[in-house]
């Protein structure tokens, strides 16, 4: 009698020990696919419908991972982490949904008579509108996201998803590096003749920085760079982040990310630098600056990773040698809106940028 209930006993205790290890399997297994999901599609391009495409791809395997451990419902640990994959499924969603509102908004045009907007107008102010929603959806989705991924760090869950900005970018109102405002009046004014190319470029000495001050034009044979509209004289050349680092000439290179920030510091601070470092010709929206220190940034578009151009005479981009990720780099921006961001973070390297070089 008693050797048959030992029997049972252990019967019981090896079964909870295979079930414990099935459900520690599930879990591993779970991690690893949703890690291996988000990496391979971190680097996707195309334009928006492929993206769309893609996400469709990913909420199906990520409803794989759920139905993988459906049979250990109950289990806390099991909950929290279906709960996660349905809380990406969603964000995916959100984001899809974004997507497809920017593909009709591209469907759109948008001509503009006598200064008057006509039907077509008002239907593409709508369509930006629901985008801007759709996105912001988007957004906070992604922050219930990041709050249950922190949550699971004992589970051995990376944190794949970051809110923006956040754990990448130290806040503004407490610069990592002090804001001490140089005096344009010691700025120091050369030239320089790119032996590449022959190419002058205007160069001016802020503080203990000489960067020069007209976009780079020269290109870089086996990279992507572009002009816009043969404009190359006026707004340089864009390029793509790998192109951007072989864009400068010998004894100077692209600056950091750190390097953007001191100069934005250097010239009195975020607020102090939409005015000063903005030409005063140019922007749309009366968004023309100073250029106290004659630094001259002029709104010279960019393109996106499928090629295609966007944000002419309203942003500025540059980019900084300084990775955020294998597949993005921080890069500086101004806007005619009444933030600088300069010494941002988040943009694929594909994107296509304006390049300014740092002396050495």
């Amino acid at each position: 009698m008693k050797s048959k209930y030992l029997i049972a006993l252990l019967s019981v205790a090896i079964f909870s020990c295979r079930e414990f290890e099935g459900k520690q399997g599930a879990i591993k297994q779970a991690i690893a696919r949703d890690v291996e999901i988000f990496h391979s599609r971190d680097s996707a391009q195309g334009d928006n419908q492929q993206i769309i495409t893609m996400i469709d791809e990913d909420n199906k395997l990520r409803q794989q991972n759920i139905d993988l451990l459906i049979k250990y419902a109950g289990d806390p640990d099991v909950d929290s982490l279906t709960s996660l994959l349905r809380e990406e499924i969603n964000f995916n969603n959100a984001r899809s949904k974004a997507k497809n509102r920017y593909i009709d908004l591209n469907e759109i045009r948008c001509p503009k008579l006598m200064g008057q907007a006509n039907q077509a107008c008002s239907e593409y102010r709508r369509a930006k509108r629901l985008a801007t929603e759709q996105v912001s959806s988007a957004l906070e989705i992604q922050r219930h996201l990041v709050e249950k991924q922190r949550s699971l760090s004992h589970l051995g869950v990376p944190q794949l998803y970051f809110i923006e900005g956040e754990s990448q970018k130290q806040p503004k109102s407490e610069p990592t590096i002090p804001v001490t405002t140089i005096s344009p009046s010691t700025v120091l004014r050369d030239t320089i003749i790119d032996s590449r190319d022959h190419s002058v470029y205007p160069t001016v000495k802020i503080g203990n920085q000489t960067w020069t001050a007209k976009n780079m034009e020269f290109a870089p044979v086996g990279y992507v760079s572009k002009c816009q509209n043969n404009q190359c004289d006026t707004y340089g050349r864009l390029y793509a982040w790998d192109a951007a680092n072989h864009a400068c000439p010998d004894g100077w290179h692209l600056p950091t990310q750190a390097e953007w920030e001191t100069l934005e510091n250097n010239v009195g601070g975020e607020n102090a630098a939409r005015v000063n470092l903005r030409s005063t010709s140019g922007w749309k929206n009366n968004a023309n600056g100073q250029d106290e220190y004659g630094f001259t940034v002029l709104p010279g578009s960019a393109f996106n990773g499928d090629g295609r151009f966007y944000e002419t005479g309203s942003y500025a981009y540059f980019w900084s040698s300084t990775q955020e990720k294998m597949v993005s780099a921080w890069f500086a921006d101004l806007s005619d809106q009444t933030v600088t961001g300069l010494g941002e973070s988040g943009k694929n390297k594909a994107n296509g940028f304006s390049v300014r070089c740092i002396k050495q």
